[in-house]
């Protein structure tokens, strides 16, 4: 049902851009306590909850939880595409999808910013950046590769840029925008890296517990790689890393990310030998660390001037065996430099030994420019392998990942320039969205409430100076006098800006906590105390001459490559271009190429300086909220209006909720806005209407649209679906009911074929088994013989029905046949096939004759006798056996079982051995699975068990005996078990009392009859079972196989 009215309650099925109860508000802008402490508590609550991000309009915040397994983790790229912002959960994935929405869209260029001090996690915000815009750009197997090399990029750019600071396990330590070309179908085209300020000093210098760039371990840990390098793999063995004393990270493995490298590096099609001559560059770089000097005492008496010499020639001849340069010249250059006078006809050279802290500042000095000029190399080669080779590049992507504000004890010229970029940057930013923000208001027509905000031009005035009048142009002043020191920079400076509202010196401001050298500048972020000291040295930048020559004269593939600009350098007679002034023209050329485009916000937080999981010092925080003017973006986003819509989008978003909208709505997007807002009863008060959106002044009115329409949205998806449900299903029919009518005819007739064809031929299938069977009942053998037709495959079924019927027939008429004697047998051989089929093998096609000495008068003569002693009245089975003794000696017995009780005779006089053994006391019987002809029969205590072989015939008499046994017990109404048993037990040396017939006087003991097959060692024996003695007692028992 429609909204018609207003209301205020929530539903629990928000939309996934709503406020969750318990997680906070989504978006800044929605609070109403626009406070620090209001913007910090909805922060904390919702890191506390995992949630790391949260929306100030269309920025994103992003605090680094130093743990990577969350849930934010883990969601769907698939989740954001073709979504609003406000529509789904804040995340770098929403911010990537507005972007390359608004690049396809527009057609102009976008960059995205991401801001905030070192260790808030920039970098892993631009990668997950990087990896949403080449999900979701168009696909293509060319498009596919370009995103697999951009993506491939960052391992290399971290192995070589990044290194382990004590804020940030993986801290880029250089300055990265990478530029993203598109065609305007969205497809990538290629790119280019842009690197800025390379902090090349942390080759040889760094605070205590960091360490160097990570290439340098990840080297250390390829045991394939040392020998040829002369290298070791322990790190404390090369000055440039072990001065700082760290040399493994807890969250990096150095093996792994080498593999990744050379992997990256592979993808992107680099010559295995490349990186080879860059190993070999970077091992004599950490040679050259392990280079030291002494004082050369001979040679500073000789010339009066202070001379130094090298302790160990080896650490001289490695570095120039892997730069391939000559050990004599890399020597000089390392000890001595030359310094050139006069012109033409006139010019001198004079050659001048290096004190101890020159020789130093000029290995350093190389070790450095051999990194930086690496560095720079890695950078092109990437940019060769990402440029644009097809099609044209119409719109871009600018993604800036660069130095956040930093602050250390010790502040030289690095943070200077970085500090001053962020300060360029934190300029833009006021621009685009501060100043912006309140230029859209004007540009809308709407009345708004001006926002005071802090303005950071003064500051960027003093550094970059107006009129040559700057820290920067002072600096590169003082370079061109060569004896200047710090203390006389610092007094330029203090000359200059001893006033300014953002410029502090020891002089200018009597801070004792200052020293001579230092100066102390008001960034937007913070005071930052600086130390002018190596600020001359770092500004000038300069490689001693002798090092350049040695370099050009290399025959290293690589190096010769590095410095080919070296010619240029050395017979340039212009002074050579600052690090300060090359710093400041490459960051005014960014900001430019920023401002050209449409900006996107990623402002990082870092939660805490102990790098712990999931913690938050609010204090840290909180000072990272106020220098990056979060608080007053939220506030000028509130002042007016905390949320704004084109009037296109939010008629489409918010139309169903009234009658008036929906489905269709064929006026203005303009008069379509207000109708849905005139329809809810929205007060006018809440919301302005511009020129081409509509402003909504209070959040609660945002959260009551977004509400409303979840509540509306499964009702009207549930109309949606029903109607195009009719709709496609009709249009179909129409479509094909000509067809459907022909179709059904041709299946009605053809089941009817069908039908009647089935019914022929089961008629012909009947009528030919009566004629195959009609006069069976007149067949000797009722149709046993008599073949059946062959079926229709689908009278299958019914001629097995058939078949069963006449086999139960066939049966009844062949048991009705036979005289009682034979269905007496009939019903013997049944129990034993039940007896033993599977189990044991036995002839069921032998006859039961039961008695086998009915022939022998003898015989007859002792049966008379014995029915006339004990009472009995039928023999059920007698014939010769061999009869096991107690003392496990076999004897020839005639075994006599009649109706009540079982005999044993000597054969020769026909003399009963021993008193009868009642049927009724028989316990069990025991027969092997084998085919052999023994049967232990078990008689309850405290009778003996019978031990009998029953094969002296050559016959199988086993199942006639076992079926015999079981049929009499089972007369009287005893089950008789008969077990299957490899190892027959048995016991028959048991003895009864005479006295007491029902107890024992010897318990005899329990033996063992194992049976096996007659092996060779039996062939003398007579045919048969074999029995014999086994070790230990027991018996064997040999059967004819």
């Amino acid at each position: 049902m429609l909204a018609t009215c207003r209301t205020t309650t929530h539903s629990p099925a928000m939309t996934a851009s709503m406020f969750r109860e318990g997680e906070g508000l989504f978006d800044f802008t929605l609070l109403d306590d626009v406070s620090h402490r209001g913007f910090m508590d909805n922060l904390e609550l919702r890191f506390q909850k995992g949630l790391i991000y949260t929306n100030v309009g269309e920025q994103v915040v992003s605090v680094n939880p130093f743990k990577r397994d969350l849930p934010v983790a883990t969601v769907s790229m698939d989740d954001y595409r073709n979504k609003f912002m406000y529509e789904v959960q804040p995340h770098v994935y929403a911010l990537a999808e507005d972007t390359f929405r608004s690049m396809i869209n527009s057609k102009r260029d976008q960059c995205v910013i991401i801001t905030g001090e070192s260790g808030a996690g920039k970098t892993e915000a631009s990668k997950i950046f990087m990896r949403y815009i080449a999900h979701v750009s168009a696909a293509s197997a060319e498009a596919d590769a370009i995103k697999e090399r951009l993506l491939q990029s960052n391992p290399i750019l971290e192995a070589f840029g990044n290194a382990k600071t004590l804020r940030n396990d993986n801290s880029s330590r250089f300055g990265k925008y990478m530029q993203l070309d598109f065609d305007y179908a969205g497809t990538p085209l290629g790119g280019q890296i842009s690197q800025y300020l390379l902090e090349k000093s942390r080759v040889v210098t760094r605070a205590d517990g960091e360490r160097s760039f990570h290439i340098f371990y990840q080297i250390l840990s390829q045991p394939s790689l040392l020998s040829s390098l002369g290298l070791v793999a322990d790190p404390s063995q090369y000055q440039y890393l072990s001065l700082s004393s760290c040399y493994t990270v807890n969250t990096i493995n150095d093996g792994k990310d080498y593999n990744e490298v050379v992997q990256a590096m592979q993808t992107l099609g680099w010559a295995r030998a490349d990186f080879g001559y860059v190993t070999q560059i970077l091992a004599a770089v950490l040679h050259l660390g392990n280079v030291q000097y002494r004082e050369d005492v001979a040679k500073s008496q000789q010339t009066n001037t202070d001379c130094v010499e090298i302790v160990d020639k080896s650490a001289v001849s490695a570095v120039a065996k892997l730069l391939q340069i000559s050990p004599a010249v890399l020597n000089a250059a390392l000890t001595t430099r030359t310094i050139t006078t006069g012109f033409g006809a006139r010019k001198n050279e004079i050659t001048v030994q290096l004190d101890l802290a020159q020789a130093v500042f000029t290995r350093d000095a190389l070790a450095k420019e051999l990194y930086h000029r690496v560095f720079g190399w890695v950078v092109e080669r990437l940019n060769d392998k990402l440029k644009v080779t097809s099609g044209y590049s119409q719109v871009r992507i600018g993604v800036l990942d660069i130095y956040g504000f930093e602050i250390f004890e010790v502040n030289s010229f690095e943070q200077f320039c970085i500090n001053y970029c962020n300060e360029k940057l934190q300029q833009l930013f006021i621009n685009n969205v501060l100043r912006s923000e309140q230029e859209e208001y004007l540009r809308e027509g709407i009345e708004w409430t001006e926002i005071d905000y802090f303005d950071n031009q003064p500051i960027i005035s003093l550094i970059e100076g107006q009129r040559r009048i700057g820290l920067i142009p002072l600096l590169d002043e003082a370079c061109l006098v060569g004896q200047s020191t710090p203390r006389d920079l610092v007094d330029k400076f203090t000359n200059s800006f001893g006033t300014h509202d953002h410029f502090d010196t020891a002089s200018s401001s009597r801070d004792r906590h200052l020293g001579p050298s230092d100066f102390r500048i008001h960034h937007y972020a913070g005071q930052v105390v600086y130390s002018a000291e190596l600020f001359l040295e770092k500004n000038r930048d300069q490689l001693n001459v002798d090092l350049i020559q040695a370099c050009l004269g290399s025959k290293h593939r690589l190096v010769t490559y590095l410095f080919r600009d070296a010619d240029k350098l050395l017979n340039n007679k212009k002074r050579p271009e600052t690090a300060g002034f090359q710093f400041k023209r490459a960051v005014c050329d960014l900001i430019s190429t920023l401002q050209q485009c449409e900006p996107h916000y990623i402002r990082c937080i870092k939660s805490n300086d102990l790098k712990r999981a999931l913690y938050m010092n609010r204090e840290r925080v909180d000072h990272q909220i106020v220098y990056l003017n979060l608080v007053e973006t939220v506030r000028v986003r509130k002042a007016g209006f905390c949320q704004r819509m084109h009037f296109a989008n939010f008629l489409r978003r918010y139309k169903l909720l009234t009658t008036s909208t929906w489905p269709n709505w064929y006026g203005s997007d303009y008069d379509g806005t207000l109708q849905i807002l005139n329809d809810l009863g929205i007060d006018p008060a809440e919301y302005r209407m511009g020129k081409t959106k509509v402003f909504i002044k209070d959040a609660k009115l945002f959260l009551y649209l977004e509400t409303t329409r979840a509540q509306v949205m499964p009702d009207i998806a549930i109309i949606i679906q029903k109607n195009w449900r009719a709709f496609a299903t009709r249009r179909w029919y129409l479509s094909h009911r000509e067809e459907l009518r022909r179709k059904l005819k041709f299946t009605r007739a053809a089941a009817t074929i069908v039908r009647a064809y089935i019914n022929y031929r089961c008629r012909n299938d009947v009528f030919a088994v009566w004629q195959a069977f009609g006069s069976a009942a007149s067949d000797p053998y009722f149709g046993k013989y008599t073949r059946w037709p062959e079926p229709w495959g689908r009278f299958s079924e019914a001629f097995a029905y058939f078949y069963q019927i006449w086999h139960k027939w066939w049966a009844y008429k062949m048991v009705t046949s036979l005289n009682p004697e034979e269905q007496y047998r009939m019903r013997q051989k049944i129990l034993a096939m039940d007896l033993f089929s599977g189990k044991k093998p036995w002839s069921p096609g032998r006859s039961f004759d039961a008695n086998y000495l009915e022939s022998d008068p003898d015989f007859v003569h002792a049966v008379q006798l014995l029915f006339q002693t004990y009472g009995d009245t039928r023999v059920a089975y007698a014939a010769r056996v061999v009869k096991i003794n107690p003392k496990l000696k076999p004897q020839v017995r005639v075994l006599i079982v009649t109706d009540r009780s079982i005999y044993k005779y000597d054969p020769e006089k026909y003399v009963i051995k021993k008193e009868p053994s009642p049927i009724s006391q028989v316990k069990e019987v025991a027969v092997s699975p084998a085919a052999d002809t023994v049967v232990v029969i078990r008689m309850e205590s405290p009778l003996r068990d019978f031990v009998v072989d029953v094969g002296l015939s050559g016959q199988e008499h086993v199942s006639e005996l076992v079926t015999v046994l079981y049929e009499s017990l089972d007369q009287s109404g005893k089950v008789m078990p008969v077990k299957f048993e490899q190892a027959l037990r048995f016991n028959n040396s048991r003895v009864a009392d005479p006295k007491n017939p029902s107890a024992i006087k010897k318990p005899g003991k329990d033996l063992v009859c194992t049976i096996a097959p007659r092996n060779a060692s039996h062939a003398s024996k007579p045919p048969g079972t074999v029995f014999a003695k086994a070790k230990g007692g027991g018996l064997l028992a040999f059967f004819q196989p």
